[in-house]
């Protein structure tokens, strides 16, 4: 695993300041759309299975020297790529637009020399996040990676003054149609709707415990398929009149769905369906950083870029 020197896939183009606000956005949409990919598992009769979401997200190794260096990683939701026991699928696969046209399924690697290869945050019971290592060839495939400044921290998220009512979008699987060739994510939008300093309750399925879990919560609608995905957030700085920014503010989790009652023949039961509130639920960017940043990945960055120590020279018994 090589760190990349193609600066072309830190989201340059994500730094749009001075445009206009619609044409900052539509700009990166387009380099939204490229940091996504669809995940699936491998079936028992070998076909493969959408799962949700994920996007690719890039680390500079060495900010100072040389900006444009940097390590892949492949980030979804834990959920996403976990079976009902709570353990990582061994056959897990994304998969890739190419330049040329098509699309490859290239398989995750979730361990490496028998050891564990998946990258979680300490209070992994709660945030419902992974993050994989990847080697990508950018000659053969059309990415972008989110770089390390666009994911906001716990700072940066006071000091722009993002607050409820700000535009947000996103982009992810959509189940009905996740395309023959190549992948067409779909992009939706909407407004943060609620920012709090209190845990919400949240439950990743109908047979699960309920879990307090730091979230944000959205007003727009997300289905089976958005699970993983980067949203953005459109930022405003008051430090110059007319500047737009986006941001990336979190990982979709799910929407908050409840109960209703349908009318059905009467008899001992009550029929309810799930009805859609409209709510989606995402997990901060900052508890991102605190993987990307935390001390197992750095200790891999720290593995991969010491050179190995020199062998001594010489005949035996020369030293």
């Amino acid at each position: 695993m090589q760190p990349r020197n193609r600066s072309a896939l830190l989201l340059s183009l994500f730094s749009t300041a001075l445009l206009q606000p619609a044409e900052a956005k539509d700009l990166f949409i387009e380099g939204a759309k490229k940091t996504v990919v669809f995940v699936f598992a491998s079936g028992a009769d070998g076909h493969l299975i959408p799962l949700g979401t994920g996007f690719l997200a890039g680390v500079n190794i060495s900010p100072k020297a040389q900006p444009d260096r940097f390590l892949e990683y492949f980030v979804t939701a834990r959920h996403v790529v976990t079976d009902d026991l709570g353990r990582i699928y061994g056959n897990i696969f994304i998969r890739l637009n190419k330049r040329d046209g098509g699309s490859d399924f290239l398989h995750l690697d979730t361990t490496l020399n028998k050891q564990d290869f998946v990258f979680t945050h300490p209070d992994d019971t709660q945030v419902d996040l992974v993050v994989i290592p990847v080697a990508l060839d950018d000659a053969k495939y059309d990415f972008v990676v989110v770089g390390e400044s666009l994911v906001l921290t716990r700072d940066t998220f006071k000091q722009m003054e993002i607050s409820e009512g700000a535009d947000v979008f996103f982009a992810g699987l959509f189940l009905p149609f996740i395309g023959q060739g190549r992948s067409y994510p779909v992009i939706r939008s909407g407004k943060v709707a609620l920012i709090t300093d209190e845990r919400i309750p949240w439950r990743n399925g109908v047979n699960k415990p309920t879990e307090m879990a730091e979230l944000l919560l959205l007003e727009t609608q997300s289905f089976a398929g958005n699970s993983g995905s980067p949203v953005f957030v459109t930022v405003h700085s008051t430090a110059q009149i007319g500047r737009t920014d986006l941001r990336l503010i979190g990982v979709m989790r799910g929407t908050f769905e409840q109960n209703r009652p349908v009318e059905a023949v009467p008899n001992d039961a009550m029929s309810v369906a799930k009805q859609n509130l409209g709510i989606a639920a995402v997990i901060p960017a900052y508890l991102l950083r605190d993987i990307l940043f935390g001390a197992p990945l750095k200790n891999f960055r720290k593995s991969l870029l010491t050179p190995p120590p020199k062998l001594d020279t010489g005949p035996p018994g020369s030293h």
